[in-house]
């Protein structure tokens, strides 16, 4: 194994590890009808939990199922009816329906050689974007029939040929934000066809080893592991689509490794100690009234998603 190798080997490993280490949406319209559940995918024993979200925005009646197609989960994402959970560790992604109880069903794996450690993913529009994070390199699919990804194809924004491994992706309005775990992130604009072009790495000190991205209002978020238990809020420049982050924030989170908005709330799943947070949004965008919640049945979780079933008519889908 070369140098580079070897350094790419160990800083792709790192938020797994770190997550695994002991020692250490768009908004819903809630109506009676309606209900909305949240979806935890656990990278520690290949399983996902389910939770009511309440109308005060608090988890409830949780409960875990294990999928014999789940190998390592770190992704999860909702397009229509169907839910998407990337497996990291054979190079696949598993499509599921999703029941009138909220309830995962006919979760059927697919492989592909595009794949390379993919980490996450999220869509725009009825295009999917799957994050490798072995490599400067996403994966584009558009979403086809009965929900399988179909007409998929790599393509890199490493532009400047620089040391550079993605690990989550998010859209907001016509650009993409991507964030490099070597530190800062890329923002791209997405044309007509659903590529990502014109991107630009912006390498922010302050963004050392970034985990995961959310946006809500004009407000963008980041956490990162490279100093734990942080995350920066940065605002978007309307005219150029840059962030300008502030300095990092502390939270009660032991490696953080998504963050989520619904209702204007914040959720942030902490790998390491089977927990999440539960932060209020201030006037100034800064995260506050910050609780936490270990939950029984999170195994090393690692992403999140919510999805909303109006019962009285037909599946609502809201992707976060």
């Amino acid at each position: 194994m070369n140098k580079i190798n070897f350094i790419l080997f160990v800083i792709v490993g790192m938020l797994l590890f770190a997550c695994n280490d002991n020692s250490s949406l768009q908004n819903n319209s809630m109506s009676k009808s309606v209900t909305t559940y949240v979806y935890v995918v656990n990278s520690g024993n290949n399983s996902y939990t389910k939770c009511v979200v309440s109308e005060s925005n608090t988890w409830s009646r949780c409960g875990t199922v294990f999928i014999d197609n789940f190998i390592k989960p770190t992704g999860i994402g909702f397009h229509s009816n169907y839910a998407y959970v990337i497996n990291n560790n054979d190079n696949s992604y598993v499509r599921c329906s999703i029941l009138s109880d909220g309830t995962l069903d006919d979760c059927k794996k697919k492989n592909s050689d595009l794949l390379n450690k993919p980490l996450k993913i999220a869509f725009d529009g009825d295009f999917a974007y799957i994050i490798n994070d072995e490599s400067s390199v996403y994966t584009k699919c558009l979403i086809g029939k009965q929900g399988f990804l179909d007409n998929c194809r790599n393509s890199s924004i490493d532009v400047d040929h620089t040391f550079n491994v993605l690990s989550d992706i998010g859209f907001q309005g016509n650009n993409a934000y991507i964030t490099n775990a070597t530190g800062g992130y890329y923002q791209c604009s997405v044309n007509s066809s659903g590529d990502l072009t014109a991107c630009i790495l912006h390498p922010s000190g302050l963004l050392h080893l970034p985990s995961s991205i959310a946006f809500n209002n004009n407000h963008t978020y980041i956490t990162y592991i490279g100093i734990r238990s942080h995350y920066t809020e940065c605002e978007i420049n309307q005219s150029s689509g840059d962030l300008r982050c502030q300095v990092p924030m502390l939270i009660d989170s032991s490696v953080p490794t998504d963050i989520v908005f619904n209702n204007d709330t914040a959720y942030i799943l902490s790998c390491e100690d089977n927990s999440y947070i539960k932060c209020s949004v201030d006037s100034s965008g800064l995260l506050s009234n910050c609780n936490k919640s270990i939950i029984r049945g999170f195994n090393h979780p690692f992403s999140e998603g919510f999805y909303s079933i109006d019962t009285s008519k037909s599946f609502s889908n809201t992707r976060l």
